[in-house]
């Protein structure tokens, strides 16, 4: 697992960066790279205060996500850890998105659109995963 974080830190850094050009701060939560699953893109556990992302679209790791797939469920899974610190948010039984998160999403999602941090792409050589800009042609 140490080995894999090593080879993931770019993509790491460059989502964090997104973040804080958003506002959005992880703080005490890690962003924890998991290879694949079967019913997930991205989940966030309370308890140990990670995100979990989920990088391949298949088991034998041949096809990963664009860069705005991983950015699009981090953000997502970030406004659950906004609302989970919220000390006036109140969680109802079954209800895992209320409005305000929809909101809330809904707000990051067209800043993260209006500052192009959409605009990049994830190669992969070697096993390794990159993040660049976009070409533009």
């Amino acid at each position: 697992m140490r080995e894999i974080c090593c080879l993931l830190r770019e993509l790491d850094c460059t989502i964090e960066e997104d973040l804080n050009t958003l506002g959005i701060v992880l703080n005490s939560t890690q962003l924890v790279f998991k290879p694949y699953s079967k019913s997930l893109y991205a989940c966030y556990r309370a308890k140990t205060d990670k995100v979990y992302l989920y990088l391949y679209q298949d088991a034998g790791k041949t096809k990963i996500y664009d860069y705005k797939h991983y950015l699009t469920q981090v953000i997502h899974e970030m406004c659950h850890v906004i609302q989970y610190y919220d000390p006036l948010w109140v969680r109802k039984k079954n209800v895992m998105h209320d409005n305000k998160f929809w909101e809330m999403l809904d707000y990051y999602l067209l800043e993260a659109e209006q500052f192009y941090l959409f605009d990049k792409e994830v190669i992969t050589k070697d096993d390794r995963f990159f993040t660049c800009k976009k070409n533009e042609g």
